[in-house]
Formats: structure tokens, C-alpha cells, sequence
């Protein structure tokens, strides 16, 4: 089988189809004694520590002011078992109706946000908003995970991926290459990345850390791995 597949020209508005970034996640929130869920595809991942993650909320959703004023919001994980549901929610908007209750699903009170969990999806992580700088511009929150909650069964859950026109892609088979990564390569990356400066509660960075706050999470990598005896010359997927 050739490894150079003939291409053509396709549409840039349509890469989404190839590029949406992960799972479909439902995202619950409360606000003014009012509670709402819609479904997103558009989030990305940021940092290991603390817990960052991106999301685009249309400004136009019923959610973006009730998660914006809130500051807060749970991200929940469904899978292909809710597939009709996470459709029908993203059909619906909250101004009309309660969408728990119109869809049957269960809500739970979250440990550390007053966002409500979905106590039928495979995990939700309860977020605070980290920063809300590119919120007016591109309406990207960047959310801190403080609390995740996730089944110890199945380990691989089979989740959902847009891909536009209606159409869904389902996770598939596991594969693994653990063998062909460099030892260090493997060696929790997370704790590796974990040592960054903190920001304190009056917003100033607490400079104990002795690190540039600029300092990307290339360069950690690197420092943190020499400081536990690892030469790395390049951080994994750099």
C-alpha cells in the first residue's frame, strides 16, 4: 500500500472535518438559579499543571453569559451511548427548556463549582475560568480543571468526534507503541511540567519558583527532566 495517498483540492473553510480537535463533551453550568447544558466540540488542551483547558463558546449560545458571569462550568465526557441525546441537546437552547429534565439525564452536585455534574457521561471535570482575556475577541475561554470525576470502567470509553454534516466518528481500537518511545519519553511528562510558578491570591507570581514565567512548557520540560537526571534533546511531540 502506498504511504503517498493522491490528494486534491479541498474547501479551508471545511478542515474542521480533519482537524476537530477531540471528543464531544457536554457543558453544564448554573447561574441565577438557572441551569443549562450545550454540546461542544471546539477545546483544546493547554497545560499539564495546573489543569488547563480551551474552549470557543459561541457568544450567541445560551451558555456563554451564564458561564461567563459564573466564572465556572462542568465539562462532561459522554459517550456513544448518549449519542442521540448529545444531538438533541445541541438541536435545543435553554432559554426554552430545562434540558436535564427534558432529556432525562441526572444532575449531580459538583464538589468544588455550583455547575451541576451529568451523572450519566463516562467523566466530568468541574472548571473555574483561568483566563477570560480572549473571550471578547474569540470567544475562547481558558478553563483550570479542579476537580475530575472519572468511571474506572471502561478504560477506553467510546467517545464521539464531529466531523461536520451531521456525521460522527467513533474512537476506535487502542493501539499502542510503547515499545518504540525513549524511556525518558515515558516518564510522567506530567510531573515533569509540574514545576511552574504559581500565581497567588493578589494575582503576582510567586517567584520562590526561581523560573521565568515565560518560561514555555518546552523549556520546563527540559529543566525538570535534567533536575531527575534525564538528558532530553527534545520535549515528546515537540
Amino acid at each position: 500500500m502506498s504511504l503517498k495517498p493522491k490528494k486534491t483540492d479541498f474547501p479551508t473553510s471545511q478542515v474542521r472535518r480533519y482537524l476537530e480537535p477531540g471528543p464531544i463533551v457536554l457543558v453544564s453550568s448554573a447561574h441565577d438559579g438557572r441551569r443549562n447544558i450545550m454540546t461542544m466540540g471546539w477545546h483544546t488542551v493547554m497545560e499539564f499543571t495546573p489543569s488547563l483547558v480551551g474552549c470557543v463558546i459561541s457568544s450567541a449560545n445560551h451558555s456563554f453569559e451564564m458561564i461567563r458571569q459564573s466564572r465556572e462550568c462542568v465539562i462532561n465526557l459522554p459517550t456513544t451511548k448518549l449519542t442521540d441525546i448529545v444531538v438533541g441537546i445541541g438541536n435545543t437552547t435553554g432559554a426554552e427548556i430545562d434540558k436535564f429534565e427534558h432529556f432525562g439525564l441526572t444532575a449531580e452536585k459538583a464538589e468544588r463549582v455550583g455547575a451541576p455534574l451529568i451523572a450519566e457521561c463516562h467523566a466530568n471535570f468541574e472548571c473555574r475560568l483561568h483566563d477570560d482575556g480572549l473571550v471578547g475577541k474569540y470567544n475562547f475561554f481558558i478553563f483550570e480543571v479542579v476537580k475530575a470525576h472519572v468511571a474506572a470502567s471502561p478504560k477506553h470509553p467510546e467517545t464521539l468526534h464531529y466531523t461536520g454534516d451531521g456525521v460522527f466518528v467513533v474512537s476506535g481500537k487502542v493501539i499502542s507503541r510503547r515499545s518504540l518511545f525513549r524511556p525518558e519519553m515515558l516518564w510522567s511528562i506530567g510531573r515533569l511540567l509540574s514545576a511552574r510558578p504559581r500565581i497567588d491570591g493578589s494575582g503576582e507570581r510567586n517567584r520562590s519558583c526561581g523560573e521565568s514565567w515565560h518560561m514555555t512548557s518546552t523549556d520546563r520540560f527540559r529543566r525538570n527532566a535534567a533536575a531527575h537526571g534525564h538528558s532530553i534533546a527534545r520535549a515528546p511531540f515537540e
